[in-house]
């Protein structure tokens, strides 16, 4: 047969050029199931798996960006020069967004298995628009002259139009037949058909009082008169949800036989349940995304997520790359641009998981500050386009790696200490000023919560004027606060506390630095930090609360502006503290493990006259900087800072973003 024939034979319902087409001749694929249902791409919706399947795969495809790139030697950036670029990104046509557009060409795909759109060219060969076609007014392809041509009719249109292959993109599914996709609903109709009767099952069992069918049976012979009123009076009584239960009066000997099976019988929620899951494998859909979380669990589900984006979105993903690289890139294009999904946000993992991915990216060299932060849709830093080489990689038989004597690997650390001290500050200093930015987003949402959650608490509590109630609640509430900010910063912390135990250890050639030992000393220190903030939160909101009530105003206005005020100011003054102390606490933790038995103070950062009076003090290992409650005046302060606690690393103080080395 030639390739025309089977490209005609593929439709059942179609006609020639010139001719008049079979009434409703558009109504879509349709065949007679064993149920006496027939299903096509239109009525199948009503099962509403079918909907949730394609709802869920148009939606999915129709939300991910789909960029065309250009490549730049090695690299790719985006062609936005193009028109294209607009027309799958942004703009499909003058009536439709690039997501409408996708949805609906996903649509026809999943109920009929093509997705067919009209291409729009300018004069200079860009791409204008993309207008969908319903595959179901197409009713015949052609080739002529090695082209293919289209046949399109509208409902209500009088004459065919024909377009030919250049003005089309033409995405088929699955098939066994060549250029046209099988339709998933003709070829599962049997299992979408009784899905349907199921439903109309279910509804016809409640419309008619959710009882079985049953058999009037009378002693006597009933004329035509009497058995129809006894029909009506029986269907006006008892049918329908209305009057189900209601109690039955039966005349003359009349006796109530049921004839039908119970729902229970007939397995009817089991086998509604069957059907969802038949119709869900047809779809290659994962039941929990159609409502259907029997077999889902917290451990399993965001691994059966990453399936759907692997086993079900990805190969719809390539047919339409593959599509759109073919049908509208020209030849001279294809070795220039190409289309491409962006699918890492589906992909991406909890927050801990990416962290420690991207510490991975970082320590080995192949991933920049701005390239996480691009991952995590943050805005570029200045300097984050640094990549970071580990100070041990150092290529053989240079100074401080490794060579080769007698067959044998030595490893030589030749570098002075003055050297690698130098190189790990600036090491660390980098890794804190990025920290300092990653904390700032994760304070700034903290603290956000927070203010609003106190602040409705107190609006709750102070209706009846009871402080006593608000201040039991506030405890209550900062206790369960306390677990819950550990969690919050766990991810980010420790991966911030791994890169600088990493910088310190090459400071003080140690050779590996324990990680179970960084997420044991980080949770008590989240835990430290987490028990001081709470008590400052508490002190702050007793002391506005108690100022409210001796001044006579309203405590509920006076949080609303006092306390979302100082959250809000605190928030870069936490990141940047938090960021420094963590850098101290670990850096010193490392220089332990290694048995060093000096500290200095290294001033990096602000010349303020306490960093300076400190920069290159020696301690001991176990001794302090500052002493708490002692005033410390250095020459060029006008006041004296006086710290409550110990001070064995930075910050000395408020903003101080100084570091500490290992002394020897």
């Amino acid at each position: 047969m030639s390739e025309s024939g089977i490209l005609t034979s593929l439709f059942e319902k179609r006609f020639h050029p010139g001719k008049n087409p079979p009434e409703n001749w558009y109504r879509g694929i349709g065949t007679d199931t064993a149920t006496g249902i027939d299903v096509t791409p239109d009525n199948a919706l009503q099962a509403n798996t079918v909907f949730a399947c394609v709802r869920v795969l148009s939606e999915s495809v129709a939300s991910l960006p789909f960029i065309l790139y250009e490549r730049d030697g090695k690299a790719k950036k985006r062609a936005t020069n193009k028109g294209l670029y607009s027309v799958l990104h942004d703009i499909a046509n003058p009536k439709m967004t690039s997501f409408e557009y996708r949805e609906f060409s996903m649509a026809c795909l999943t109920l009929r298995g093509n997705a067919i759109s009209e291409i729009e060219w300018t004069g200079n060969g860009e791409i204008k628009s993309l207008t969908p076609i319903n595959p179901k007014y197409i009713y015949e392809i052609k080739v002529v002259n090695g082209k293919l041509y289209y046949f399109i009719l509208m409902p209500g249109k009088i004459e065919n139009q024909v377009v030919s292959q250049d003005h089309i993109i033409h995405i088929p599914g699955f098939s066994t037949r060549g250029n046209w996709g099988l339709s998933p609903i003709q070829e599962a109709r049997q299992s979408i058909g009784l899905a349907l009767a199921t439903e109309e099952f279910g509804a016809r069992f409640f419309g008619n009082g959710a009882s079985p069918g049953g058999v009037l049976q009378h002693p006597g012979q009933l004329n035509d008169p009497a058995y129809e009123r006894m029909k009506k009076g029986w269907n006006e009584t008892h049918q329908g949800l209305s009057n189900s239960h209601r109690i039955a009066i039966l005349e003359e000997g009349t006796t109530y036989q049921q004839v039908g099976i119970s729902p229970e019988d007939a397995q009817f929620l089991e086998t509604r349940k069957f059907q969802a899951n038949e119709i869900a494998k047809i779809f290659r859909v994962p039941p929990h995304m159609v409502g259907d979380l029997e077999h889902a669990t917290f451990s399993n589900i965001e691994q059966q997520s990453l399936e759907f984006v692997i086993h079900s979105l990805r190969p719809w993903l390539v047919r339409w790359e593959q599509r759109v690289f073919k049908d509208l890139l020209q030849p001279s294009e294809r070795k220039k641009y190409f289309a491409e999904f962006l699918v890492d946000g589906l992909l991406r993992g909890d927050i801990k998981s990416r962290y420690e991915a991207y510490s991975v990216g970082r320590q080995s060299g192949f991933l920049s500050a701005n390239d996480v932060r691009e991952k995590e849709n943050m805005n570029p830093i200045d300097g984050g386009d640094e990549y970071l080489t580990p100070l041990n990689m150092i290529p053989v038989g240079e100074e401080g790696g490794a060579r080769q004597i007698d067959g044998q690997t030595e490893k030589r650390y030749q570098i002075p200490f003055e050297t690698r001290s130098a190189k790990s500050a600036r090491a660390r200093r980098r890794l804190m000023l990025n920290q300092v930015k990653v904390y700032r987003d994760v304070f700034s949402r903290m603290l956000k919560r927070q203010t609003k959650q106190i602040i409705n608490g107190s609006k709750k509590h102070f209706t009846q004027r009871s402080f006593s109630d608000f201040y039991n609640w506030l405890d209550e509430y900062l206790e369960q606060l306390q677990p819950d900010m550990v969690e919050e910063m766990s991810a980010a912390a420790e991966l911030y506390a791994e890169e600088i135990a990493s910088a310190a250890a090459e400071e003080v050639e140690l050779e590996d630095v324990d990680k179970d030992w960084i997420q044991r000393f980080i949770q008590r220190y989240l835990r430290a930090f987490a028990s001081r903030d709470v008590e400052k939160v508490r002190a702050k909101v007793e002391k506005i609360v108690d100022e409210a009530r001796q001044n006579g105003t309203d405590p509920v206005e006076a949080l609303e502006t006092d306390f979302q005020e100082w959250n809000e100011e605190r928030v870069d003054s936490l990141a940047s503290d938090e960021a420094v102390r963590t850098n101290g606490a670990v850096s010193v933790q490392t220089y332990v493990m290694a048995g060093y038995a000096f500290l200095v103070w290294r001033n990096y950062g602000k010349s303020c006259p306490y960093c300076k009076s400190l920069d290159g003090k020696r301690v001991g290992i176990n001794e302090w900087f500052l002493k708490a409650g002692e005033d410390f005046q250095p020459e060029g302060a006008e006041t004296p800072i006086n710290p409550n606690r110990n001070v064995k690393h930075p910050p000395a103080h408020g903003g101080c973003d100084c570091l500490i080395s290992a002394g020897v």
